[in-house]
């Protein structure tokens, strides 16, 4: 699946979320206005992710409820989560899995090694952030006291994480691959969701003293 304009993207996790979901209630949970709400769910049904249909009740107008394709399933964070834990679970020892997410660093950087000749540090964190995370919410890179970063909002390893903790130092360890710097990382829980903020500090000039 392209990567989707983030709201499109919320919207396509509410929809899973709920299982199906109308417009008043999207509109509840998002603060968004109908004209707005409209705009993205016509795109999201044109490009094949979403379709609406009115479900019969006994009394009353039949709600118009939207839910996701088949098609919008195929790439759901769920299927690339089961994958993951039955890798977990399948290799027990923690320097395979380094081994194997080494490679997957080092094969994602060869893909793309114009990531690495980009001299700005924002733009490569930037350009790894699309490419690890395409369908996750999240901001995009922002000024730091010390450099770079960019949260998460809704994680794509997050289940997998909660039962396999070496899975956030490995991703970690991709996206250094990508960047060609050490990346640091920063977790925190928000209404029972895990989030996280990956960052990059900017070297210190030699000779140059850090203020604290």
């Amino acid at each position: 699946m392209p990567e989707l304009h983030p709201t499109r993207r919320r919207v396509i996790r509410l929809i899973r979320e709920s299982g199906g979901i109308t417009l008043s209630e999207l509109r509840r949970r998002t603060g968004l206005s109908r004209s707005t709400l409209r705009q993205h769910l016509s795109i999201l049904t044109r490009d094949g992710l979403v379709q609406a249909q009115f479900v019969r009740q006994r009394t009353g107008r039949p709600p118009l409820l939207y839910r996701l394709t088949l098609r919008s399933e195929l790439a759901a964070p769920q299927t690339y989560a089961a994958f993951l834990r039955a890798l977990f679970a399948a290799i027990s020892d923690r320097a395979q899995l380094e081994a194997i997410f080494q490679e997957m660093g080092e094969r994602l950087a060869a893909q793309h090694p114009e990531i690495r000749r980009l001299p700005d540090l924002a733009a490569r964190l930037e350009a790894a952030r699309r490419i690890f995370f395409p369908d996750a919410e999240s901001t995009t890179v922002e000024r730091t006291d010390d450099g770079y970063q960019f949260s998460l909002y809704t994680c794509p390893l997050a289940s997998v994480s909660m039962e396999f903790r070496d899975v956030c130092c490995l991703a970690r360890g991709v996206l250094e691959q990508m960047i060609g710097a050490e990346i640091g990382q920063t977790e925190w829980i928000v209404r029972g969701d895990p989030r996280c903020t990956f960052e990059v500090r900017t070297p210190v000039p030699a000779g140059q003293a850090k203020i604290a």
